[in-house]
């Protein structure tokens, strides 16, 4: 009997050393045009929206020259999944994109992040 309570101690307190894990990181791809054209390079960064979730760390990735990206958390691949606002600033045309798109709240764009999906993300620009 006192191994039984010691294997139900055991798993108990596995189970509650579970609650400080990380949540699992969701996949984010996709790409960014501005003006009909991928955007040439940049850093796009998703921002946990606090008002439909709870706070976490931002997941960001820097543009390829076809404005394609994908997510990193801390240096690990992906983001966490909830709500985002999305910010965006541009590497080479920083004088044409509009300075509103590199604040969370002002640029317009957010998306929910799915867990165990892909997450497909295009972003079009004026």
């Amino acid at each position: 009997m006192l191994c039984v309570g010691r294997c139900f101690l055991i798993v108990g307190l596995g189970l509650l050393s579970g609650c400080g894990t990380k949540p699992e990181l969701a996949v984010v791809q996709g790409q960014v045009h501005f003006r009909g054209q991928p955007l040439n390079g940049g850093v796009i960064v998703f921002v946990p929206d606090t008002e439909r979730g709870p706070p976490g760390n931002l997941a960001l990735s820097e543009l390829t020259a076809e404005g394609r990206f994908e997510l990193k958390t801390k240096g690990q691949p992906g983001c966490r999944p909830g709500w985002h606002r999305i910010s965006i600033a541009s590497g080479t045309t920083a004088s044409e994109l509009p300075a509103k798109y590199r604040d969370p709240l002002l640029s317009g764009q957010e998306m929910e992040v799915k867990p165990g999906v892909i997450n497909r993300c295009v972003i079009r620009l004026d």
